[in-house]
């Protein structure tokens, strides 16, 4: 609940603010996984930068979000025919067409199970195509971390309100990602030099 409160005073105030340049992190992403004429899902959208990066690119995306104010930022900023937006909490994914890529770019962070929906996941992903999954690198938390294999609440306090993450080992998602049927193609961490992030390309 702190975290949507959060996701909704946070779509407000960007809305008051100019739109944004694409991240460097989402930059790479549009890079890696050039695409055009595909149906995509994007899991946990926010802003809708990168699902509107997609759908410039001749692909059909569906974007999905639990925040009502981000999905009116994403609307409103980042509106595309190729769009579909959802407002629809993502553990409660029920969708019936399947895809040729999922994104869930820093989105399951926030969601205390994640076994379940690998598995929903798994299977709207059509067959031999991919799932990107990408979270907070644990470098980014390790002075506050006393033990590494452990997952932990980690709640930060912003102008936006409190934010609520999962801290989890790169382990814990690379075994569950197994254990719902996933074949792991593909690891980086980013950017190289000092990681920000950890992303996982699975099958």
């Amino acid at each position: 609940m702190q975290s949507k409160k959060f996701y909704e005073s946070l779509g407000k105030s960007k809305l008051k603010e100019p739109r944004e340049r694409l991240d460097p992190k989402n930059a790479f992403l549009i890079k890696r996984y050039s695409l055009s004429g595909k149906k995509i899902l994007d899991l946990g959208c926010g802003k809708g930068d990168l699902s509107y990066e997609f759908a410039k690119r001749k692909n059909e995306v569906v974007a999905i979000d639990g925040s009502e104010s981000m999905l009116d930022y994403a609307k409103t900023r980042n509106s595309h025919p190729n769009i579909q937006y959802v407002l629809l909490d993502i553990e409660e994914l029920k969708l019936k067409q399947k895809f040729d890529l999922i994104l869930a770019i820093n989105s399951l962070v926030h969601i205390k199970t994640l076994g379940p929906i690998f598995v929903k996941i798994h299977k709207l992903l059509k067959k031999d195509l991919k799932f990107i999954l990408c979270f907070p690198h644990p470098l980014q938390d390790i002075e506050d971390i006393n033990n590494y294999s452990k997952e932990k609440i980690i709640r930060t306090e912003t102008k936006y309100g409190v934010v609520k993450q999962y801290y989890r080992p790169i382990e814990f998602y690379i075994n569950n990602l197994i254990q719902s049927n996933f074949r792991l193609t593909k690891a980086y961490e980013f950017p190289a030099r000092k990681p920000d992030f950890f992303i996982v390309e699975s099958q």
